[in-house]
């Protein structure tokens, strides 16, 4: 089972090194807005347990989905920034924003949902 709190620390983690790499002149970007969306953290619950044990409450379809969406836009913004177009990256980084607060959101409902079953 997944740990729903640390699970959206680390989110907001992610997202804060993804910000910060865009704002600075760090040549590099975080490994982790580089991880595929099936190797981070919660893609590694996701794809082993989660889906195969919770996959039939649509709430764990929608996260599946939007984190994916998530995933893209960061790599899509990293890219950008690759090619020196930082404003299209902080445009690109400000829409990104709306999907990580549904991962949140998500994350809220799906614990929700698990604490009823227990």
């Amino acid at each position: 089972m997944i740990d729903f709190t640390l699970a959206k620390t680390k989110h907001a983690m992610w997202g804060l090194q993804l910000s910060t790499y865009i704002g600075s002149d760090n040549a590099t970007p975080p490994a982790s807005c580089l991880t595929s969306y099936r190797q981070c953290k919660l893609g590694t619950w996701l794809y082993s347990d989660g889906l195969s044990s919770y996959g039939h409450f649509p709430k764990m379809r929608d996260l599946e989905r939007v984190h994916r969406q998530l995933h893209e836009m960061a790599q899509e913004i990293v890219t950008l920034k690759q090619h020196n177009q930082v404003a299209a990256a902080q445009q690109k980084l400000i829409e990104m924003q709306t999907v990580s607060n549904e991962i949140l959101h998500l994350l809220d409902r799906v614990n929700q949902k698990f604490s009823e079953l227990r």
